[in-house]
């Protein structure tokens, strides 16, 4: 398929065991400061640390730092990247010409292990006489927390705020700035500073948001090249930083980046092959690349099993990543099937120890903190359709490693929750679902497809606890949402409707297309379900083969989980060419660094919404290896 349109805005996952970032340099987050990372967190999602951390280059009176050129005495122009690359599936790479300087630059970034992130800048000098140019690393702290900065005796820049220190390294360096910046998030004294070589080395305390920068300047002679590398690193302690600094060396440090993916990967590929030769699934290698892109940058973004609904700040809650329940589960089903077993196991056991509401439910978010976090714009009192995909994590995992991750008690638990939940019509409910309430509280079709799955699984799992009371309420609970979901299917139209709402006894005459969630989560695909199929492909389709949403305003237009999860239906049930289609028209909607927005917008195909969302990028890795 051939795409006449730019893709959308290279914003990339950057992380490691204990780090989690987003990245751009590609206009994607707009202020003085949003170009390299805009969000960093380490261990946890408590406190943001940067605000920016991109490489700067100084030329004459001008900054170029990410996509940015600065003057004093004008406003930042904006530079689009010539080349925008993801190479091994972690390095984030862009090219920029320097027109104005006769100059080319490179951008890289990549983290790896359990605390580094390394920027490489390549700097080459077009013109026909020598420069002096000027190459350093920028950080900007942010000041939720009080920061305290130093030199440290090996010339790296060491900075403590909140529970973490980071430490700033270069390959090589003869200036350095500490710089009281802005209470504000706009910065400009530090790149004044810098432009005026006005070094600031003194400790530093302050509430203040806080600029660093480190580096050298070189002089480049006609056609000459210089590589500048420069790492940050995170500890919990001073000690535990300056062991780690002295133990950092940049001619390795790329080697070994490659080594830790190439085994995290080889370690789920195992796996993947293991379950491949039993039934015998043959993946199309045309999307392998934008798959290991999206492999990397779920991991980039697991801290110790929390999953962030996204980073770009749109599902935020008192400046922290949001964590929901439904999106967390999706995220654990991708690390599954991609043979990621510890990631997986990690984010339910998070769930796991999630405080639950008073008749046991699991909330539908919680904050950085892991505490619940309800409301925003989708506030509806229920959603347990989580406890179906819950359900069915738990036993697909059982089968694929004979660990039951729940205990028999917190499966029982969940089972008296839908048990005791308001019926209509044989669906439970009302809830919200995994649209959110569009309609508000409602028996929804799609989740009780859901429930049903999870259900059934769990019933599975209640024949290996040999408990012959909850395997049999399982059985009545599935053939009772069975017979209510028949009730909802539109026989004029030929597919299920979205369900039933609290407030009036109609049927909501919508279509509803997680219902492709269903079957993939343990529904039958019964006739009434296959018609609905083919109702989708003709009635619910954006752009060809971009499937929508729910009829709704909201992000009008097709989103990428929908059009995946239809993807990984037809790829299910033996629509070959239906899947490719639809993982195509994916990956030609996926960002400049191959990963996944959460959707596109009806009226204008060159713009998406939530770039990268968590889960979509999850969903194109679970459509490849189901």
């Amino acid at each position: 398929m051939k795409m006449d349109r730019k893709p959308y805005t290279g914003v990339g996952l950057v992380g490691n065991e204990n780090v989690a970032a987003i990245y751009t340099v590609n206009n994607g987050i707009i202020d003085i400061n949003g170009t390299g990372i805009y969000h960093l967190f380490y261990k946890n999602y408590k406190h943001d640390l940067l605000q920016s951390a991109v490489s700067m280059i100084r030329v004459n009176d001008r900054l170029y730092f990410g996509n940015r050129k600065w003057n004093e005495y004008t406003h930042p122009h904006h530079l689009v990247p010539e080349r925008t690359e993801v190479l091994d599936g972690f390095r984030y790479t862009d090219n920029f010409i320097l027109e104005e300087d006769n100059l080319e630059k490179t951008d890289i970034i990549y983290a790896y292990g359990n605390n580094r992130v390394v920027f490489e800048t390549t700097v080459s000098n077009k013109a026909s006489e020598a420069k002096k140019i000027g190459c350093f690393g920028y950080i900007a702290v942010r000041n939720e927390e009080p920061i305290l900065g130093e030199v440290l005796t090996d010339d790296a820049l060491c900075i403590q705020t909140g529970e973490a220190y980071i430490g700033m390294a270069t390959c090589e360096s003869n200036e350095n700035y500490i710089v009281e910046d802005s209470p504000t998030d706009f910065s400009y004294q530090t790149f004044l500073d810098v432009k005026n070589r006005n070094q600031k080395i003194k400790g530093i305390n302050t509430n203040c948001r806080v600029g660093c920068v480190k580096g050298k300047e070189y002089e480049l002679k006609a056609g000459e090249s210089i590589t500048f590398q420069w790492a940050l690193v995170f500890a919990d302690t001073k000690e535990e930083l300056i062991n780690d600094l002295q133990s950092l060396d940049f001619k390795y440090v790329a080697i070994e980046a490659k080594e830790y993916w190439k085994r995290w990967l080889a370690k789920g590929n195992k796996r993947v092959q293991e379950v491949a030769s039993i039934h015998k699934n043959d993946n199309d290698e045309e999307f392998l690349d934008f798959v290991t892109r999206n492999r990397i940058a779920m991991k980039a973004v697991c801290q110790n099993g929390f999953i962030p609904a996204d980073l770009t700040g749109h599902y935020y809650s008192n400046k922290m990543p949001c964590y929901y329940a439904r999106d967390s589960i999706m995220v654990a089903r991708g690390f599954l099937l991609a043979g990621h077993y510890e990631e997986c196991e990690e984010i339910i056991q998070y769930l796991i120890k999630r405080k639950r509401k008073s008749n046991g439910e699991f909330y539908q978010r919680y904050d950085g903190l892991g505490e619940p976090n309800e409301g925003a714009n989708n506030n509806v009192s229920h959603q347990i359709d989580s406890i179906g995909y819950f359900g069915r994590i738990v036993y697909e995992f059982y089968k694929r490693t004979g660990k039951i991750l729940a205990s028999e008690e917190l499966l029982q638990e969940l089972v008296s929750v839908i048990e005791n939940s308001e019926h209509k019509n044989g669906m439970v409910g009302p809830e919200g679902g995994v649209n959110e309430g569009v309609f508000g509280a409602a028996f929804i079709t799609s989740s009780n497809m859901f429930i049903y799955g999870g259900i059934k699984a769990m019933e599975e799992l209640f024949v290996v606890f040999e408990n012959k009371e909850y395997e049999k309420r399982c059985q009545k609970l599935c053939e009772q949402i069975y017979q209510g979901i028949q009730t909802t299917f539109n026989k004029e139209l030929e597919r299920y409707d979205y369900g039933y709402v609290n407030y009036h006894d109609r049927v909501v005459c919508k279509y509803d297309t997680p219902q492709y969630f269903g079957p993939i989560y343990g529904y039958p695909n019964d006739e009434n379900m296959k018609k609905t199929h083919e109702y989708f492909l003709k009635h619910a389709s954006f752009f060809k083969d971009g499937i929508g949403y729910s009829e709704q305003e909201y992000h009008h237009g097709p989103w990428l989980f929908n059009t995946l999860a239809c993807a990984e239906y037809c790829k299910v049930h033996g629509e070959a060419s239906e899947y490719r289609k639809k993982m195509l028209w994916a990956k030609n909607h996926a960002n400049a660094y191959g990963l996944m927005p959460e959707a596109v917008d009806a009226n204008d195909e060159s713009i998406s919404f939530i770039n990268p969302l968590t889960w979509a990028c999850a969903e194109f890795v679970a459509s490849y290896y189901r």
